[in-house]
């Protein structure tokens, strides 16, 4: 008999923990299919009812190197309010990292690298418009870096499994960008403003 009340509760665990597993499944969609910069980004999908989800959004930029130095500055960048917002920068071929974030007095984080890949995360940024103004020694010999940013934030699901996501696109440099939600990554390409 405990053999069998072991085996079933086994079981029951084994279904929950894939229940959960399944759970970071989403549906979404993007859209307009086709984005031009100053556009309103939607998203739209399907989760469990309250469930959270992760959403990150990212692009790469490759930084031209002057005097063995690299300088990328963004200006106007909307923070809207949300959960768990985090702002990343990957550099890629440097010898540091410096990223310095404005909205009233520059305020500088420093990373040293480790095999030419520095980073620096800033979570719980308040929602507002910053610049943000990345920089640092390359390695010797680079003529250029390699730089991704990814701008994270925690969605959640209605009671009836729905969630979206809108944003401003007029502070976002043209590029391709890697949305991943849950699991699923899409790729889309927000075209300059003509």
């Amino acid at each position: 008999m405990k053999g069998k009340i072991l085996s079933i509760s086994l079981s029951l665990v084994f279904f929950i923990l894939l229940s959960t597993a399944a759970s970071a499944a989403v549906e979404w969609k993007v859209s307009p299919s086709y984005l031009t910069v100053g556009d309103t980004l939607n998203l739209k999908g399907t989760a469990l009812p309250g469930e959270s989800i992760k959403a990150d959004v990212s692009f790469e930029k490759n930084i031209a190197v002057s005097g063995g130095k690299y300088r990328y500055l963004l200006e106007n960048v909307k923070i809207p309010a949300g959960n768990n917002n985090c702002f990343t920068v990957r550099a890629n071929g440097v010898q540091n990292l410096h990223v310095g974030v404005k909205n009233i007095v520059w305020i500088t984080k420093t990373a040293g690298a480790y095999g030419g890949i520095a980073t620096i995360a800033q979570a719980n940024i308040p929602p507002s418009t910053y610049k943000v103004l990345i920089s640092g020694d390359a390695l010797k010999g680079k003529s250029s870096v390699i730089l991704k940013i990814t701008a994270s934030q925690t969605l959640k699901a209605d009671s009836k499994g729905n969630f979206g996501y809108i944003y401003d696109t007029s502070t976002m440099p043209a590029g391709k960008y890697t949305i991943k939600i849950g699991s699923s990554e899409k790729t889309i390409e927000l075209r300059p403003k003509n």
